[in-house]
């Protein structure tokens, strides 16, 4: 089972010690539980995929 509120917590916690910007995209983690997706992406930065492409290009 994906769960969004360990693996991406702990990596984007871990990006910040390392002084690094870390950004979730918007409607792409994972969880056994929509309310724990919901609460990762509430207390973070977000982006949409389709911002994310515009910059890269």
């Amino acid at each position: 089972m994906f769960c969004a509120e360990y693996c991406v917590l702990s990596t984007y916690r871990g990006a910040l010690d390392q002084d690094f910007t870390p950004i979730i995209i918007r409607n792409a983690i994972a969880s056994g539980s929509k309310e724990n997706i919901h609460f990762v992406e509430s207390i973070h930065e977000l982006i949409s995929l389709g911002a994310l492409k515009a910059m890269l290009v």
